[in-house]
């Protein structure tokens, strides 16, 4: 059933309608939307209260990269309801036809959901959804905001998007006098953290979530950061490895890329490549053709991934595969600003230490990570593997990572998976995990990216069809697929639930994905 807002504007339009005979049914449906939609400013409810709503019509301007609205909707902005000091702005696309469905869309970086609110709400807003994002409780674009402000710093690590699902539940109910049949969830990176915060604080949110490329261990990750930066460009000799990252990226591919049977740039299982980066060490001196002793070790580190003194692992290494590509500018090898080490670094500068003056060169692994862990680990860590309450509520949890993901490393997700499918015992198939090859962070890379995972949930949530692979297209713009561009196809492959990894069949084009098997 579709449910549409303002049905009792719209019977009373439709009775003067027929006294003037010039209004289609069409017209009095947008007449109908528009006028719901506007009366809904300074709407208050339990849960907050709507501050801004906007009427945009299909075929609309969305945002600055060339979407257009696939359907009328309702725009509407609401403080939501927490602390008298708190900022919590909540923005729904409400669309006329209603599909009874929400999906909720996690934050990216130290921000909250609001500047990917295109990217995010724009694909679910075309099948039907009613959408909401967050700010998170603030509109900064770093993380200077947290100095001093453990409330907004609780918002940001979980409060906030808990309260958005209950006013978003709310609200829906109000607008479309119905209530929500189904909620999901759905964010990468920061927004796969709150993705999985949702699950294991608050597993009543939502029927089914999406978390990609979790960056759950915060701690742990933003160690890793600081730690990788350290290994790269504070370690005598190791930093010219930046300038031979072709070199490193071919000899991988040479070692390892017909392992799934095809030569094609990509690497299906990075786990499954022995290359060793001793093979490149130069016999003597420095060249472009070789790395030194201090690149090797190095970049033998960086693969390794941070470890205490007694051995204690505080994070996994990065996959092999991919150090080259430019979607991976920022990460371990990147020395610029915006590097993950400096990423890394404001957590201990404005979360952990609360001191604008702290540097990245003071970063002591030993010393500041179990510090970060005490001080801030309870509040935005969310690799808790007990998800038992979510998964005995018939929650569905759908994850995945790419192997070129070269900010969080994606054996992390590998190993959340693992824990906690041991963890919530017999409902461990509520559970389902996606690599994929030849993908960078959340997006981009050589490999096909583009991918449904929400129709894929819905249908399990729904159909109780767990699934067991999903079609990713490579496409000439990897934006296309969410932002709703026009685009050219230039590769499609099957992304097998984990352990099971897509194999050529041996006849056929390479780039299609009926010629793959999951094995």
């Amino acid at each position: 059933m579709i449910f549409k807002p303002g049905l009792v504007t719209l019977t009373v339009t439709t009775i003067v309608a027929s006294f003037g005979g010039s209004s289609s049914a069409d017209d009095r449906t947008v007449q109908a939307g528009r006028a719901t939609c506007e009366a809904y400013v300074g709407k208050q409810l339990q849960s907050g209260t709507v501050t801004t709503a906007q009427y945009v019509t299909k075929g609309s301007l969305l945002g600055t990269h060339g979407t257009v609205a696939p359907k009328d909707f309702c725009q509407v902005r609401a403080k939501v309801t927490s602390t008298p000091t708190s900022n919590i702005v909540a923005e729904m696309w409400l669309p006329n036809e209603w599909n009874e469905k929400l999906m909720a869309a996690g934050g990216s970086g130290y921000s909250g959901g609001l500047g990917n609110v295109v990217q995010s709400l724009a694909l679910p807003l075309s099948q039907g959804y009613a959408g909401v994002a967050t700010n998170a409780g603030h509109d900064e674009p770093g993380a200077s905001w947290a100095r001093g402000q453990a409330q907004q710093v609780a918002e940001w690590g979980h409060l906030a998007n808990h309260l958005v699902a209950v006013f978003a539940k709310e609200a829906v109910a109000d607008y479309y006098g119905s209530r929500v049949s189904r909620a999901y969830f759905q964010g990468c990176s920061n927004g796969g953290r709150d993705a999985l915060m949702e699950a294991s604080r608050y597993p009543e949110d939502y029927d089914g979530i999406i978390a990609g490329a979790p960056a759950a261990d915060w701690t742990g990750l933003m160690s890793s950061f600081a730690w990788d930066y350290q290994q790269v460009f504070r370690t005598p000799g190791a930093s010219g490895i930046t300038k031979k990252l072709d070199l490193v990226a071919n000899a991988v591919l040479a070692k390892c890329d017909m392992l799934d049977g095809v030569a094609d740039g990509v690497l299906e299982n990075p786990r499954s490549c022995n290359f060793d980066p001793t093979e490149l060490q130069c016999s003597a001196g420095d060249n472009a053709s070789c790395l030194t002793s201090a690149e090797v070790v190095a970049l033998k580190n960086i693969y390794r991934g941070p470890h205490l003194a007694d051995g204690t692992s505080v994070f996994v290494g990065f996959a092999m595969g991919g150090e080259n590509i430019s979607e991976n500018v920022n990460g371990p090898f990147g020395g610029t600003a915006s590097g993950i080490g400096e990423f890394g670094g404001d957590t201990f500068r404005y979360l952990v230490y609360q001191d604008a003056n702290w540097t990245q060169s003071q970063f002591d692994l030993e010393q500041d990570y179990p510090i970060a862990l005490q001080r801030i680990g309870a509040i935005v860590d969310s690799h808790h593997p007990d998800l038992t309450e979510f998964t005995q509520h018939g929650g569905k949890l759908l994850m995945y990572h790419g192997w070129m993901d070269g900010r969080i490393p994606a054996d992390s997700t590998i190993q959340y998976f693992d824990s906690v499918r041991n963890k919530v015992g017999s409902t461990a198939d509520q559970v389902k995990l996606f690599m994929v090859p030849g993908m960078a962070h959340c997006r981009g890379g050589p490999g096909p990216n583009s991918f449904d995972m929400l129709t894929a949930l819905d249908k399990w949530v729904e159909k109780n069809a767990p699934p067991e692979s999903i079609l990713a297209t490579k496409y000439s713009n990897d934006s296309a697929l969410n932002l709703l561009l026009p685009t050219k196809t230039v590769r499609t492959r099957s992304l097998c639930a984990w352990p099971k990894v897509a194999h050529y069949n041996g006849s056929g084009s390479t780039d299609s994905a009926e010629n793959f098997s999951c094995r």
